[in-house]
């Protein structure tokens, strides 16, 4: 695991780092970090993955707006439904270089999980994969370290999570939202396996993560309201 500022968080989570509890320490912590960008050039425009190692065959592709189930549905009625099929193409994805399986005995050891590749690989290839598709943290939980450090422009950050309206049997993407204008090491992305002995499958092309971004004071600057 990659060393990373006090502040940003290593697994992508239910928590992605700890906010100042003061606002106005909030306010110049934000706007320090969009002058240091501005201040190293940063393009407004600019969603940048920087490849830091060795990349097994990791891609990223725009989310698409197809899903199995939704292509099997009677009539196909689910892309009729507009939010629906703009969820789903909500950003970019990563996709599994290989098919595996991963399986949890239920105990808490990193060695209780159980990670097999079910093509026939050379060695150096699977070690290369086994490097970045393995457990990490335990207690069931999968995880997938990517070999980029993702810049985004000042002030917008990523929403990591699981692919809108798809399913995997036994796993549960965690997600979390990283400070990606500033963040200086990558993070990593976690699957959750729910059931004990029973194998979760995940298959070439499949998206292990997606990549949405957003502004990081978004949140902050709006008030709900109900109204008669």
């Amino acid at each position: 695991m990659s060393e990373t500022p006090a502040t940003q968080d290593t697994g992508i989570g239910p928590i992605a780092g700890e906010a100042p509890a003061d606002p106005e320490a909030e306010r110049a912590a934000a706007q320090a970090r969009k002058d240091a960008q501005d201040a190293e050039g940063a393009e407004s425009d600019s969603f940048i993955a920087y490849e830091l190692w060795e990349n097994p065959g990791f891609t990223i592709d725009p989310a698409s707006p197809r899903r199995d189930w939704m292509d099997k549905f009677p009539h196909r009625v689910p892309y009729r439904c507009l939010p629906l099929n703009m969820a789903n193409q909500a950003g970019w994805v990563v996709r599994s270089p290989i098919n595996f399986n991963v399986t949890w005995n239920g105990k808490d050891d990193l060695g209780a999980l159980k990670i097999d590749f079910t093509d026939k690989l050379p060695k150096d290839r699977e070690a290369a994969l086994r490097r970045h598709i393995k457990s990490n943290f335990g207690g069931g939980i999968l995880t997938m370290a990517f070999p980029w450090l993702f810049r985004t422009p000042p002030g917008i950050g990523l929403w990591v999570h699981g692919p809108a309206n798809e399913f995997t049997y036994n796993a549960r993407a965690l997600e979390g939202l990283v400070e990606s204008d500033w963040a200086h090491a990558p993070f990593t992305m976690n699957w959750k396996i729910e059931k004990r002995n029973t194998a979760a499958y995940f298959r070439q092309g499949d998206t292990l993560c997606v990549l949405t971004p957003f502004p990081l004071d978004l949140l902050e600057s709006l008030r709900p309201e109900i109204r008669p």
